[in-house]
């Protein structure tokens, strides 16, 4: 083979890796870590607590849901136990047929997950299930660590985990659990070491 015929199989070939490289250009990488250990059920818990997070999910909500910070967190339940013992709250705050829900360690003030849900019915309208992805979405953004360009990405993990049998979806140490019924459908991320993952044998979320 000469050089000519050499150097242009080798350009064909670097074009061609590209390609496979760029179509998983989406995958999200956590730009931060906000991630630190707990001796909570999840054996982690976020590094942030209620006041800062609220601050940014309001930056990241506001294309998505205006009203935002005209609603106020509302305590749900409080002294609650998990199943190693620690005490944490409960709260939510509800707007425009959104609820925001989130737990936080009583003794830290560390939030342990995030989440949001909404009607079940609802998510029959394709565009209202579109902006319920973008908000969970957005909310995984703020609290994993992610840049505005992963939101793609993780609307299609929450997306996969709507549609999907499993109640729960490991991706770079975070849980993804959605819970639903008749009635409401939550989407939710809290972080998690890796010995819970292992030891309930949660699937890593393979991105497509």
């Amino acid at each position: 083979m000469n050089k000519r015929k050499l150097t242009a199989l080798l350009l064909a070939l670097m074009l061609i890796l590209c390609g496979c490289q760029g179509g998983r250009q989406n995958a999200a990488i956590p730009e931060d870590t906000t991630v630190e250990k707990s001796d909570n059920s999840f054996g982690a818990r976020y590094s942030f607590n209620m006041k800062s997070i609220d601050k940014k999910l309001s930056e990241a909500l506001a294309d998505y849901s205006a009203d935002y910070d005209k609603v106020q967190w509302q305590t749900l339940s409080s002294g609650l136990i998990d199943d190693n013992g620690v005490a944490y709250t409960s709260y939510c705050k509800t707007q425009k047929g959104i609820t925001y829900t989130a737990a936080v360690e009583d003794d830290s003030k560390k939030v342990m997950n995030l989440g949001c849900g909404c009607a079940t019915k609802r998510l029959d309208t394709v565009l209202y299930r579109e902006r319920f992805l973008k908000l969970n979405a957005a909310i995984a953004q703020c609290a994993g660590g992610y840049t505005e360009s992963d939101r793609v990405f993780l609307m299609k993990l929450f997306d996969d985990l709507l549609s999907g049998d499993e109640d729960t979806l490991v991706y770079r140490d975070m849980l993804y659990i959605k819970s639903v019924d008749e009635e409401t459908t939550v989407l939710m991320t809290a972080p998690c070491s890796d010995i819970v993952i292992r030891k309930n044998d949660y699937r890593e979320y393979e991105f497509n």
